[in-house]
């Protein structure tokens, strides 16, 4: 009894061994991965990080550095690089008054908002939305609310386009706006600059504009633009 007694304990000992060293390996496997993904994303290979950033996840699904490295790897290839469009945006502050024309402003930082680019602002969104306000820093805050703000622009510039050309809305494209407009304010955090300016202009004229409702406060600012 007592050998068979230090055989099931030695067992159990060997057990835990196995799954801790399985445990420190994967946690191994998934660090290496996350810096190959890095290095992909400054090497402009979105893809290849999206994969290695979701096969982290599967195992570490409360990595939130990895999840918001995957957001905006999401927003890279819909075009959307913060840094990139807070560089454009000083370079064309100088050309263009946001106040009269921010429209002309936005047309010049970001890409024409296909529903491609509008589909990866959208997964990136969905991705800072998983990481806890607990644990998020004020670097991740900073990304989440840049992302809104971008995505509101991007989807103004959609309608603005859509009523030059005379084509309504549709009900979806209408409730999406109105949303992102109110995550919009709800997220802002307290930072100067080109993006945020023009969020101001923005959003303190669709709130002065007439209109029952916020979408036709909406409709009714973007018409001053047509």
């Amino acid at each position: 009894m007592r050998k068979l007694i230090i055989g099931i304990t030695f067992l159990s000992i060997l057990i835990n061994i196995s799954s801790c060293r399985g445990n420190i390996l994967s946690s191994f496997a998934d660090q290496d991965y996350q810096e190959q993904a890095e290095i992909d994303m400054q090497n402009g290979d979105y893809t290849s990080a999206q994969t290695k950033l979701l096969n982290i996840l599967t195992t570490e699904p409360n990595n939130y550095t990895v999840r918001s490295l995957l957001a905006a790897c999401y927003a890279a290839q819909g075009g959307i690089i913060i840094y990139q469009v807070l560089s454009n945006a000083l370079t064309s502050s100088s050309s263009y008054n946001i106040n009269t024309n921010p429209f002309g402003f936005t047309s010049s930082i970001l890409p024409n908002p296909t529903a491609y680019i509008l589909g990866q602002m959208q997964l990136a969104i969905d991705s800072m939305s998983l990481i806890p306000a607990a644990s998020m820093t004020s670097d991740m805050q900073f990304v989440q609310s840049m992302f809104i703000n971008l995505y509101l622009l991007l989807q103004l510039e959609d309608l603005l386009t859509l009523l030059r050309a005379g084509t309504p809305w549709t009900a979806a494209q209408t409730t999406l706006v109105v949303n992102t407009y109110n995550s919009a304010l709800s997220s802002n955090v307290s930072s100067t600059n080109p993006i945020t300016q023009l969020f101001s202009v923005i959003t303190t004229g669709i709130s002065l504009t007439p209109g029952a409702t916020q979408a036709q406060q909406i409709q009714n600012f973007l018409t001053v633009f047509e």
